[in-house]
């Protein structure tokens, strides 16, 4: 996975060190709170979330995860932005911002984690 690039080289990440379920579902609704921000914001579009987060494809890897209802919840709802968007455009901030409320919620349930780091990056 790509980074950024620095000094003409591609940073690329190396290895992620999950050692929990609850950090992997944490980790999880960063993405979601990010992607929602991002799109509340035009800085991405539906289609381009439904490509890397929103997709039937992330359901059903999570479901074999076992993940947390709750979140499988939103995941499958954010695949239904795209539909929101054809249909009933005027409907999508506030179905943006529902899902980013109830993200935030979770977030806001979970406990601290106290791993350093979770990322390792390839130089």
């Amino acid at each position: 996975m790509l980074l950024n690039k620095r000094e003409g080289k591609n940073m690329k990440i190396e290895q992620v060190n999950f050692r929990k379920k609850s950090s992997d579902e944490k980790i999880l609704l960063l993405m979601i709170v990010g992607a929602l921000t991002a799109l509340r914001e035009r800085k991405v579009s539906v289609d381009e979330m439904s490509y890397f987060l929103f997709h039937p494809g992330m359901i059903s890897k999570l479901k074999q995860k076992h993940c947390r209802k709750e979140i499988l919840r939103i995941v499958r709802e954010g695949c239904e932005l795209e539909d929101i968007e054809d249909l009933v455009p005027e409907a999508l901030p506030e179905a943006v911002d529902e899902l980013y409320r109830r993200a935030m919620k979770l977030l806001g349930e979970m406990e601290e984690e106290k791993r350093h780091v979770w990322v390792k990056i390839k130089k």
